[in-house]
């Protein structure tokens, strides 16, 4: 982990992790500005600090230290984000067990407290806390580019809408999982929850298909919307313009059918010209 990498990260809010290469453990954290937090760690024997994280630093050598962005948002309203971030530290200091087996002192968020654990209780109504705030007071937005894989975060319809140039109907259809991408590249959710398994619903897309391997199913879902111009294509246009057989048609259209993604198309039933 040397400075060369923080002309690769942005000065945005987000959750990044460090990892010791040779034993695997990790620390997860948070900043509002991730280039100005990185910098500071790798800075750290300037700083009179006597973190778990300073101290492998010292034991094992930083060049032994990787870096990994797991979440940014690209958003001015700090005082929402604050309380993403949070909810975001807390899910990955859990997931990657860094407070039990790392170097993070606290479970994460503004209510770590070194030295205690939350039950799942806690940890549960810290969580519904923050969906009932969003729920209350507007509709948040979240985007995730599945080509740079970085994420978006709005706090409304509206914010999205004027920052992307696009409609509102497009945010909502996106969002609500009526339309698989915003112009070709964004995957929505109402939740950081929701946009996970957005994303992953995509990733099994952009796997090529388990009984041909041909195209990829998210190559091919993209070439079946494109046929017919908003008609329902027939098998015989499909073999035409993709050039495969009905046979493995029906091959990637079950892929497709499995992860719901048939209905969403309107594409239920073929027809011979």
């Amino acid at each position: 982990m040397t400075k060369d990498i923080l002309k690769d990260i942005l000065d945005i809010p987000g959750i990044y992790k460090i990892t010791n290469n040779i034993n695997g453990k990790c620390y997860i954290g948070q900043s509002v500005f991730l280039n100005r937090r990185i910098k500071r760690h790798l800075s750290y024997k300037s700083h009179k600090d006597n973190s778990a994280l300073y101290k492998a630093f010292d034991k094992y050598g930083i060049d032994n230290f990787s870096i990994e962005i797991l979440e940014s948002f690209d958003t001015n309203d700090y005082s929402y984000i604050k309380k993403k971030l949070d909810e975001l530290e807390i899910y990955y200091i859990d997931k990657f067990n860094s407070y039990g087996n790392g170097y993070n002192k606290t479970i994460g968020g503004d209510a770590g407290i070194t030295g205690y654990k939350f039950t799942e209780e806690q940890r549960k109504k810290v969580s519904d806390n923050s969906k009932l705030y969003a729920s209350n007071y507007y509709k948040p937005v979240y985007l995730k580019s599945v080509i740079t894989r970085y994420t978006k975060m709005y706090i409304s319809e509206s914010h999205a809408s004027t920052d992307l140039n696009c409609g509102h109907s497009q945010i909502s259809r996106v969002c609500d999982w009526k339309q698989m991408l915003l112009n070709g590249e964004w995957v929505g959710g109402r939740s950081y929850e929701d946009l996970d398994n957005r994303y992953a619903q995509f990733l099994k897309l952009d796997k090529p298909c388990r009984f041909v391997r041909k195209l990829t199913v998210h190559e091919y879902y993209n070439k079946l919307k494109s046929i017919g111009n908003g008609d329902m294509p027939t098998v015989k246009q499909i073999s035409e313009v993709i050039g495969i057989c009905k046979k493995t048609i029906a091959t990637y259209n079950k892929e497709l059918l499995e992860i719901g993604l048939l209905k969403e198309i309107k594409y239920h039933k073929y027809k011979l010209n």
